[in-house]
């Protein structure tokens, strides 16, 4: 058994609470919340933002989860998730400058996600980290 890196643990971990959050806040809190009326400024009806809420809270838990087991398209799965969230963000919400700290947050977690200690950790068996075809 492969050791899991700490970055590894750490990142998987908080996509499994954002998950959870985000499901938890649409359920309960966000029917009942002023904040619905953001997101129909940005011309999103509450429908389609209930269902991209429930998909955003359904990508972070499984790739949270399978990240801890070490499969390997999590990674990747976790890379185009935040770059269509971001780019979705930057073109639909008010306050763009407001994404540079998301951004900066966002290339930090891709770093961990596929430098060599991970790459190594993600390595499915029988395969070298020179065979993975990683980013990085």
């Amino acid at each position: 058994m492969k050791r899991r890196p700490l970055s590894i643990t750490i990142i998987a971990w908080t996509l499994i609470v954002i998950g959870l959050n985000i499901a938890f806040l649409t359920v309960l809190v966000m029917p009942t919340a002023p904040g619905l009326k953001e997101y129909t400024l940005a011309n999103l009806p509450p429908e389609l933002f209930y269902i991209l809420a429930f998909a955003s809270a359904g990508i972070s838990l499984f790739s949270g989860m399978f990240m801890l087991g070490g499969a390997n398209w999590t990674r990747y799965m976790c890379l185009a998730y935040g770059a269509v969230f971001l780019g979705w963000s930057f073109f639909s919400l008010p306050g763009n400058g407001l994404l540079l700290p998301v951004t900066g947050v966002f290339a930090i977690i891709l770093f961990f996600l596929f430098k060599p200690g991970a790459r190594d950790f993600f390595v499915p068996r029988g395969m070298t980290a020179t065979q993975d075809h990683g980013i990085f």
